[in-house]
């Protein structure tokens, strides 16, 4: 885990089984609007902002949201809306065109967009100084809901620098193709992820840019050269460019999560500033756990913002449905473990405190319909200054509901005295399950306690 004084100041079908990520990478060039912590919202009328410190204090801690033990956060499933700018129709398209070929490159690339994020590398050059857990999987994946084609040479060689020309900014293309366009629903354009295909003859390789974390202009990233790499190049990469195109992809989208370049200023101890194969330093697919952490806190809801105010929209993006329950896992707290929740969660399944097992719960914990939380004999839930509710306190998508309840075997429930350390509680010397509540709070529970 982090040390708490070393900070500085669904799934989309391979078309084409062959294309896995095991090719050595392209070089790849990587631009984004700010490259330093110290950046400023530009001043034109796309105005940004950066998010920099995350707030640590209890219950708002950024760095207890990484997802180390991975069924502990529900998987964040986002959604994206690809746009593909070709020229004006009066030229050739040179970019992807609305046929099945077009069709599977895209999808190959957003293929492999997750499999980079659900099978993230290890660091290959940790921090001694900084240890940091390592997470296969990012818990953050990414569905298609559409495909649009545009016509417009403007933004078919939109500049990946982000620098004005002409007199535009490089968030026109958000108001030109989305934010105009009628044929754009009020749904995709509110609740999704754009990304935007362009040409881009500033470069033969995969470039892009990410406005960052932006109050106005939050959800979406530019990718330039994965038509160009594949259909105009002398000698095309065919294997290499899904995956090189995904990873500068995977690259943006973590700025627009939060994320900063590693070579200096990127508020993570547990990153190398030099060339590493960090999927914010130089084209590799590695991430740590504090990059992590700062991506799922941004993530997690709207009220999530920087020390400084800067919040993230990005969370509108997720469809990940916390108001029903899932039914295909449980979360299991296993025996001989104690595990400490110091942080808001929305879990989406039934939650298990096995025999010789400790939960201890000091924020706010939302819950689905029909979910409960099961105390087995020998287990242990203590709610210290916690709260158990439903998701709907949380998540603005559920409307109602309620939570089943606590089920505790022998129904053991007892009042700690407030001076009490949870970590110290013993377990029940009968073997049954327990509850200790200490300045707790079950609301939106159907049947509250159950003896099992």
């Amino acid at each position: 885990m982090l040390p708490n004084d070393q900070l500085p100041a669904g799934e989309i079908s391979n078309p084409i089984q062959r294309y896995l990520p095991r090719f050595p990478l392209l070089t790849m060039l990587f631009v984004v609007a700010a490259f330093t912590a110290d950046a400023q919202p530009t001043t034109t009328p796309c105005t940004l902002s950066y998010v920099n410190h995350l707030p640590t204090e209890p219950c708002r801690d950024y760095r207890q949201y990484a997802p180390v033990i991975p069924e502990h956060t529900p998987i964040k499933n986002i959604r994206l809306v690809v746009h593909v700018v070709q020229q004006d129709k009066d030229s050739l398209p040179r970019n992807f065109e609305d046929n099945s070929t077009g069709h599977d490159w895209i999808n190959m690339l957003l293929w492999q967009l997750n499999v980079i994020y659900r099978n993230v590398d290890p660091p290959s050059r940790p921090v001694p100084e900084c240890p940091s857990a390592y997470m296969k999987h990012s818990r953050i994946q990414f569905r298609k809901e559409a495909t649009f084609f545009h016509q417009s040479s403007q933004h078919w060689n939109q500049n990946p620098r982000g620098r004005p020309r002409n007199g535009d900014n490089w968030c026109n293309i958000w108001d030109d193709l989305v934010a105009s366009n009628p044929a754009i629903s009020d749904d995709l354009r509110d609740n999704a992820f754009h990304v935007f295909l362009v040409h881009s003859t500033w470069s033969e390789t995969h470039t892009g840019f990410s406005p960052g974390i932006g109050a106005l202009h939050a959800n979406f990233v530019v990718l330039g050269g994965y038509y160009i790499t594949l259909f105009e190049s002398d000698d095309p990469p065919y294997d290499h460019a899904p995956h090189g195109a995904a990873i500068a992809l995977g690259h943006e989208l973590g700025h627009a999560f939060g994320l900063y370049h590693t070579d200096g200023g990127d508020f993570c101890c547990d990153t190398y500033e030099a060339k590493t194969n960090n999927i914010m330093n130089s084209g590799g697919s590695g991430m740590t756990e504090c990059q992590l952490a700062r991506m799922h806190y941004l993530l997690e809801s709207g009220n999530n913002c920087s020390t400084a105010g800067h919040c993230s929209t990005a969370w509108k993006t997720i469809e990940t449905d916390y108001c029903s329950k899932d039914d295909s896992y449980d979360i299991i707290i296993p025996s001989g473990q104690t595990v400490i929740w110091a942080v808001e969660k929305k879990l989406n399944t039934d939650i298990i405190v096995r025999a010789g097992a400790q939960l201890v719960i000091r924020c706010r914990i939302g819950l689905p319909n029909e979910a409960r939380i099961i105390v087995e004999q020998g287990g242990q839930l203590v709610i210290d200054g916690g709260t158990l509710t439903h998701n709907k306190t949380l998540w603005p998508r559920c409307s109602s509901g309620e939570w089943s309840g606590i089920a505790v075997a022998g129904a053991v429930v007892e009042l700690a005295p407030y001076d009490m350390l949870p970590e110290t509680v013993p377990l029940h010397a009968s073997g049954l399950g327990r509850v200790v509540l200490r300045g707790a709070l079950i609301e939106h529970a159907r049947d509250g306690f159950v003896r099992r």
